[in-house]
């Protein structure tokens, strides 16, 4: 029992540490430089609020992007996440023109009739599609509630004073346990005692 414990809290660091460190890095980033999307390593999060790209990409997905130095090698059929005003659209490159010595892609979501209404150029490039991860977006906008960042907080607390409760009430029965064991076994000594005497 003692040794899946062991496992089980060594498992729970080896997911939740990770997690932990990139999401300290993004903090910081994005208070360092609150004008750019914050970045671990090169990759971006993002969470999808439009199903402009489904069924490839849902609402409520979490997307990560890679960041390059350089765009240039990008291709027709690539999913790209980019600026467009004060947001972040993640949709398909559906053509690639060249206008006065600078690169132009033409983007579509895959579930919408037309393309985009405007042309994306390499500064405004987020970042390349490489994962998604499904519905974890969901997760993400539920802790930013005001329930589920109490929930957030207090789940991990709760686990935590039951945890300790049943171990304090698992060692207070095995002390008991030994005490009734050790009375037990005084009482046979002395009946052996008792009947040596005899």
């Amino acid at each position: 029992m003692r040794k899946l414990k062991n496992v089980l809290g060594l498992l729970l660091i080896v997911l939740f540490l990770p997690l932990l460190i990139i999401n300290i890095v993004l903090i910081v980033k994005d208070y360092i430089n609150p004008n750019e999307v914050p970045d671990f390593l090169g990759y971006k999060p993002f969470i999808v609020l439009s199903g402009s790209m489904e069924p490839t990409i849902k609402v409520g997905d979490v997307v990560v992007v890679k960041k390059y130095d350089d765009y240039s090698n990008l291709k027709q059929g690539d999913v790209v996440a980019f600026k467009e005003e004060k947001s972040v659209v993640t949709h398909r490159i559906v053509a690639i023109n060249d206008e006065d010595g600078q690169r132009h892609y033409t983007t579509k979501g895959d579930s919408n009739n037309i393309d985009d209404n405007f042309s994306v150029t390499p500064d405004k490039i987020e970042g390349k599609y490489v994962l998604r991860i499904g519905k974890l977006g969901n997760l993400a906008m539920y802790i930013q509630t005001p329930v589920g960042g109490a929930l957030f907080i207090s789940i991990p607390f709760i686990i935590f004073i039951l945890y300790d409760i049943v171990k304090k009430t698992r060692s207070r029965n095995e002390q008991m346990e030994k005490e009734a064991e050790l009375r037990k076994e005084i009482e046979k000594l002395k009946e052996e005692n008792s009947e040596m005497k005899k």
